[in-house]
């Protein structure tokens, strides 16, 4: 099972990767997914390796992150 993710333009991969890594999230190789230089600002997320309990856990990080980001934004 894969998902695909699209940010809104205001945020980017590369400050979610560094701000996930406080939330014990990794986000790797986030430049591959726009070779073509298309601004699509999304990358694809897999969970083939992972059972239920641990694909909760990866997104309950993610939004942790997320939520994280649009705090500080805010002001």
């Amino acid at each position: 099972m894969a998902i695909w993710l699209q940010l809104d333009q205001k945020y980017n991969w590369k400050e979610i990767a560094v701000e996930a890594k406080k939330h014990q999230l990794e986000i790797g190789e986030w430049q591959r997914y726009d070779l073509a230089n298309k601004k699509h600002n999304a990358i694809r997320i897999g969970f083939a390796s992972y059972n239920e309990e641990e694909i909760m856990l990866l997104v309950e990080r993610l939004k942790n992150t997320l939520m994280s980001l649009k705090n500080k934004k805010r002001f």
